[in-house]
């Protein structure tokens, strides 16, 4: 028979739920923002390369997350008992990296809000 063990799933859950509750709706802004930055210059600029505006989502990301002390990074190190002492992303680093993982899922929401639009003849097709 197997040992049973009781696990406290209490200090990863909490930083799941900041996870959730934080970053996706700022994703949404950092959506948002970006695409207010390419409707301001991007339609002037029909050869603006397509990564340019995944760089403008990481750049805003980082922005906010810097800009507001957003280290979701840290917490969720934190909350694995074996990286628990591991201080590195506590700081500017997780801080950053926050921001990095908040502008990548912004890719995610300008695809699916563009796909909603096309889907009720908002726009055009998703691009």
């Amino acid at each position: 028979m197997l040992a049973q063990t009781q696990v406290d799933f209490g200090p990863a859950l909490a930083a799941l739920t900041a996870v959730l509750v934080v970053a996706f709706p700022i994703s949404v802004s950092v959506t948002k923002v970006v695409d207010f930055i390419r409707n301001l210059f991007g339609d002037k600029q029909p050869n603006v390369p397509s990564w340019l505006w995944n760089v403008a989502a990481f750049a805003v990301g980082v922005g906010l997350a810097l800009g507001w002390g957003i280290n979701l990074a840290g917490a969720v190190v934190q909350a694995v008992p074996a990286l628990a002492e591991n201080t590195m992303l506590n700081g500017t680093a997780g801080t950053v990296l926050t921001g990095l993982a908040i502008g990548g899922m912004s890719s995610f929401w300008h695809d699916k809000m563009a796909a909603w639009a096309a889907q009720h003849g908002n726009v055009g097709p998703v691009t």
